[in-house]
C-alpha cells in the first residue's frame, strides 16, 4: 500500500498535532518557541516523510497509522 517513513521527530509530531487542530504556522511557532520558518521547514519534512502534498493528507495518514500518540 503506502511506503511510509514514519520517523517523525517529537517536534514534527507536535507541529502536526497543532496543524490538525487548525492552528496557523504563526500560532504554532509562538506556542512552541520556534521561528515561523522553522515551523514551515518541519511541515515540509512532515509532508516528505509521509509522502503527501497537503495538510489533509498528512492528518489522514497520521491518524490512519497512529503516528500522533
Amino acid at each position: 500500500m503506502w511506503d511510509i517513513d514514519s520517523s517523525l521527530s517529537n517536534v514534527q509530531c507536535e507541529i502536526l498535532k497543532k496543524v490538525a487542530l487548525g492552528k496557523k504556522e504563526k500560532e504554532i511557532a509562538s506556542e512552541i518557541s520556534l521561528s515561523i520558518n522553522t515551523v514551515k521547514y518541519h511541515k515540509k519534512e512532515i509532508f516528505t516523510k509521509l509522502q503527501v502534498n497537503s495538510v489533509g493528507e498528512a492528518i489522514y495518514k497520521a491518524v490512519k497509522f497512529d503516528l500522533l500518540d
